[in-house]
């Protein structure tokens, strides 16, 4: 089995996360089917990003799906990059994907068994709410038992601030190189003024950086602001088939 001290996971885990990541983004009729007729979706009224919560009896873990940009509303979501406060968690975040991700939490907090692991995954924009609602469940006084959350070609979410405080949460990222997804927003957008004072966007949390030839990468969140040149060929890194492709190679 193949794993790695920084993420201590295999890459058999991984890849069953990039799955589900990837069943987000299958309709209701299609998830029942995959999953039973005991799957929870919902597609959220405001910000029209599709959440799903399955229940593996056999290893008694709860999965939260949440599905990346698909229609015109999420890329609305994408685009709201002014931030905003969470005063839960005492720091400010992209405004559009905050938004989506307390919809999403008010959704799926009544469905969650408090006595299962809860483990949370998505694509893109899915991974954005993913790493938003990992804190908000893991604050939530129902004290729920949070298992390792996984983000594929997930944006940036919040600035060094915020990093500080979310750095604490059991967060992975999968990044292919080279996914121009994964290095936006880059500004910051704020109508506030805040100390130290901030500029950049910034990820949170391990990085892995899958390639086409090489072994993983693995690192500590990036500070440096990278510049994506050539977006319309580049974009194909940030498909998460292509994720599943690599990741599937890695784990046989």
């Amino acid at each position: 089995m193949n794993s790695n001290s920084s993420s201590e996971m295999s890459y058999r885990d991984i890849y069953q996360y990039a799955e589900l990541a990837k069943a987000a983004y299958l309709s209701n009729l299609e998830l029942k089917r995959e999953f039973g007729e005991s799957v929870f979706v919902s597609e959220l009224v405001k910000s029209k990003v599709q959440v799903a919560l399955i229940t593996d009896s056999r290893t008694d873990v709860q999965w939260i799906m949440v599905r990346g940009t698909s229609n015109p509303k999420n890329v609305l979501v994408d685009s709201s990059i002014k931030v905003a406060p969470e005063p839960l968690l005492g720091l400010y975040m992209h405004g559009g994907f905050l938004r989506a991700a307390r919809e999403a939490y008010n959704a799926l907090q009544p469905k969650i068994d408090p006595g299962r692991e809860l483990r949370i995954t998505g694509h893109s924009l899915g991974g954005a709410v993913a790493l938003i609602l990992t804190a908000l469940f893991s604050e939530d006084p129902a004290g729920y038992h949070m298992g390792r959350t996984v983000t594929f070609g997930q944006p940036m979410v919040t600035d060094s601030n915020g990093v500080k405080v979310l750095k604490k949460y059991p967060l992975l990222r999968v990044v292919n190189r080279r996914d121009p997804v994964a290095v936006l927003p880059f500004i910051l957008s704020r109508t506030h003024f805040e100390f130290p004072p901030t500029i950049f966007y910034h990820h949170v949390g391990p990085q892995m950086t899958l390639y086409r030839e090489r072994r993983p990468k693995y690192s500590a969140a990036s500070k440096l602001i990278k510049f994506t040149i050539g977006y319309k060929r580049l974009i194909a890194n940030h498909f998460i088939d292509l994720y599943l492709q690599r990741l599937q190679a890695l784990s046989h």
